[in-house]
């Protein structure tokens, strides 16, 4: 379980899938932009798929699952994932490997380091303090059309704005590592 959020959470009705070393399933977003996967006959790790928008504008998110429990998915674990994996994350998705799986797992920690320090050097820092633990699992509460979003959101809002757009993001963390 966990949110699906870019600054705002996803829509309500947003496929999220895993796909597992072994197992999938499938699931789709609340109004809160919540989901809950069922971890019964999974094993981890997993690497989460979440899709939002529609034809072109189609964004893909990804992040990863160690274990059952809290697992967002956020263009900061996206982009985590993204240079953490060693080739196509859409392949990987499509055919999971325990060994590529674990692969990834083992090089997360030091990019999310990277992408930390990367963030600070941005000058988000302020945003940062407030987020405790790792982007994958710590608390997380999107803003929606009614409420606000906690400190965590805000550093999503703030990445949005000092990057313009996940791929950016992405591609100044790759660069950086």
């Amino acid at each position: 379980s966990g949110f699906a959020a870019t600054g705002r959470a996803l829509p309500t009705g947003s496929p999220v899938a895993a796909r597992c070393a072994s197992g999938s399933a499938d699931t789709t977003t609340l109004g809160d932009g919540s989901f809950v996967l069922p971890s019964s006959g999974l094993q981890f790790p997993c690497l989460l798929q979440a899709l939002h928008g529609t034809g072109e504008s189609q964004q893909t998110l990804y992040s990863i699952a160690t274990a059952a429990g809290t697992a967002h998915i956020t263009p900061l674990t996206h982009a985590i994932v993204m240079a953490g994996a060693s080739g196509d994350l859409a392949a990987l998705f499509a055919t999971p490997t325990s060994t590529a799986l674990t692969s990834l797992v083992t090089r997360l920690a030091a990019v999310q380091s990277r992408l930390r320090q990367l963030l600070s050097e941005q000058g988000l820092s302020g945003p940062l303090a407030g987020v405790t633990g790792d982007f994958f699992n710590a608390s997380l509460r999107p803003a929606t059309a009614i409420t606000l979003g906690d400190a965590h959101d805000l550093v999503l809002d703030a990445v949005a704005t000092r990057f313009g757009s996940t791929d950016a993001l992405v591609h100044t963390l790759s660069t950086a590592i």
